[in-house]
């Protein structure tokens, strides 16, 4: 984080997955409800779509919050490398169905109104 304020910092939402919470990455514009659901918590964080990124908008805590609220991390305290969900060439297949969760439906950019 820069200084003491941002307005959004960008987030990899494969790692965050790869972590064990829920990303509803799909834009609003969508239908879909846009957010992280934290695993084994009732939190849920709202995401933003700037320029098509997928970002988190956040604050430096203050001192009465750092010593009183609970830390939830987003990731593990350990490197991660993205290259752990690279696909298997070998056995890479393409689908036209696209399985994004049960609440969610498919999109296509083609069925958008604006």
């Amino acid at each position: 984080m820069i200084g003491n304020e941002t307005d959004a910092d960008i987030i990899c939402c494969n790692q965050v997955l790869h972590h064990g919470h829920i990303v509803n990455d799909i834009p609003k514009k969508f239908g879909s409800k846009q957010q992280i659901n934290l695993a084994n918590e009732d939190t849920n964080l709202s995401l933003i779509f700037r320029r098509a990124l997928v970002t988190l908008k956040f604050r430096k805590p203050t001192e009465s919050e750092l010593t009183n609220l609970e830390r939830i991390p987003m990731t593990a305290d350990q490197p991660w490398s993205p290259s752990l969900l690279d696909d298997n060439q070998d056995n890479h297949s393409t689908s036209k169905a696209t399985n994004f969760g049960n609440d969610t439906q498919n999109y296509h950019p083609a069925t958008y109104e604006n």
